[in-house]
């Protein structure tokens, strides 16, 4: 397919303020991935500059609503000399979106970005950090900056040794939401096994 812009490829959609008008306006799409039967649909974006994932996501939700979708996913695309440190948090917040594991672990998190390595320091212990890893986070965070950008990081999340009283009662509380979230998802997959079996 031959690039466009995104204006131009929407062209039903509207932006909704002048804010995201301007970041579309230079936007170019590369490709686009279609499943006209389930109504979802997938674009590699250029951007020229980085947009928070907060207005991404947006950008999505009117664009769904736009072309009666069930699913529109926006895959940015960046030069690699605009990651940034700042940035990171954006990254952590398309990893908490993507991998249910990871929600509710970066809050409160420190991140340090040395060469090639980064090392994302959360505030749970080491139980914590084994369900991220067994759950592939720090694969996860990768994948993203690679998609994002085209350049390969090694991730790695640690403990804060020097946990609070709070901390240690908010992964308490983190550990308990996450249980109750696979034993609902467990009753809805048992529910549906049943349904298809009748």
């Amino acid at each position: 397919m031959a690039e466009k812009s995104f204006l131009q490829m929407f062209n039903k959609y509207v932006p909704s303020g002048t804010d995201i008008g301007a970041i579309l306006s230079s936007a170019v799409v590369l490709s686009v991935k279609a499943d006209k039967e389930k109504r979802l649909l997938q674009a590699d974006v250029r951007f020229d500059d980085l947009v928070s994932k907060t207005l991404l996501y947006r950008i999505e939700n009117e664009i769904r609503e736009a072309y009666s979708l069930s699913l529109m996913k926006i895959m940015p695309k960046y030069d690699s000399t605009l990651f940034d440190y700042r940035y990171f948090e954006q990254i952590l917040i398309e990893a908490e979106r993507v991998g249910i594991v990871a929600r509710g672990f970066f809050s409160g998190c420190d991140y340090k970005i040395e060469g090639d390595n980064i090392t994302v320091t959360i505030p749970f212990e080491n139980g914590g950090v084994t369900l991220l890893k067994n759950a592939e986070t720090p694969k996860i965070i990768e994948n993203i900056i690679f998609s994002e950008f085209g350049r390969k990081f090694n991730v790695n999340i640690v403990s804060d040794e020097k946990l609070s009283q709070f901390s240690r009662e908010k992964q308490r509380s983190e550990m308990q939401k996450f249980d109750r979230e696979i034993a609902e998802q467990s009753k809805r997959y048992d529910s549906m096994a049943t349904f298809g079996a009748t």
